[in-house]
């Protein structure tokens, strides 16, 4: 693949994978207490809160999850993680490139909210109902002991 087309697919994948980052080092995360603003008032923008604002707002989270996770960047600057979407299907907005990252997974069922989050730094966000929320962290905690007992198995 050559030409405009690989270009424009390159650049793509580069600012998708390199913008939260490049933000956070500039300084352009806004400051705690303005990220609790926004947190209040449901206002859930990617890139611009951090993990530790959720905590201090919301308290640990009632299930968390740490895994390596294919995104799918989308046109508003979410990543979609590919385990949000339904096999064989691609989310709305995509816009063509994958990022593979550490990622931590908090669930909410108290806020209804799931946040996702690259280097500390929201890239995704979605209202579930408590009752999702509750299953999503039984199958973590499910896959957790399963993963757990294999690499145990591994080692020996």
């Amino acid at each position: 693949m050559t030409g405009p087309r690989s270009l424009r697919w390159l650049i793509n994948l580069i600012g998708c994978t390199l913008l939260p980052f490049w933000l956070a080092a500039c300084g352009t995360m806004p400051p705690l207490e303005q990220q609790y603003i926004s947190i209040q008032r449901n206002d859930f923008r990617v890139h611009h809160l951090t993990r530790q604002a959720f905590v201090d707002m919301w308290g640990p989270a009632e299930y968390t999850l740490r895994q390596m996770m294919q995104f799918f960047p989308l046109e508003d600057g979410s990543y979609k993680p590919r385990t949000r979407v339904p096999v064989g299907e691609i989310p709305p907005g995509w816009n063509t490139g994958v990022v593979y990252e550490p990622a931590v997974f908090l669930a909410y069922p108290n806020q209804s909210a799931l946040v996702v989050f690259v280097d500390d730094i929201l890239v995704y966000h979605e209202t579930l109902s408590p009752q999702e929320l509750h299953a999503l962290g039984r199958t973590w905690a499910y896959e957790n002991r399963y993963n757990s007992s294999l690499q145990g198995q591994a080692s020996r």
